[in-house]
């Protein structure tokens, strides 16, 4: 189903992110390279596989609808959120980003991730959850 998918996608991102920040900090433009198309790839998986889930979700194709809509925006906004988060924290050093600053974001994007692998879990991977048996 979608949430094992979600998971494994989370997953998959929080390596992808580890490796990209081990390439920041030791200036490995390959590996880096490797990686982020990596975190780049599994960013559309999480995608569909989210949108596979919201319709298992909300029965009601009204509410699924609704949500996808809301789901769309959210996604949208965060293709700003990370593009931001590069620009906030590179205002320190006169505009140019620092690599202490892209291993800094990536971090973040981690725990984002992380955060979202355990929300994940918790509501539709973790027995005894009230959607853990509608094998979303």
């Amino acid at each position: 189903g979608g949430a094992r998918v979600t998971l494994w996608n989370f997953a998959a991102m929080a390596a992808g992110t580890i490796v990209v920040i081990i390439a920041v900090d030791a200036g490995r433009w390959p590996l880096f390279l490797g990686a982020f198309l990596l975190v780049f790839a599994t960013t559309g998986l999480g995608n569909g596989s989210t949108f596979r889930m919201i319709p298992m979700i909300f029965r009601n194709r009204t509410e699924a609808a609704a949500v996808i809509g809301l789901s769309s925006a959210v996604g949208a906004f965060g293709g700003f959120a990370i593009v931001a988060t590069f620009g906030v924290l590179g205002l320190v050093n006169d505009g140019r980003v620092p690599t202490s600053a892209i291993a800094t974001a990536f971090v973040i994007f981690l725990g984002f991730y992380v955060s979202c692998a355990l929300l994940t879990w918790w509501n539709y991977g973790r027995r005894g959850s009230e959607l853990a048996g509608a094998d979303i």
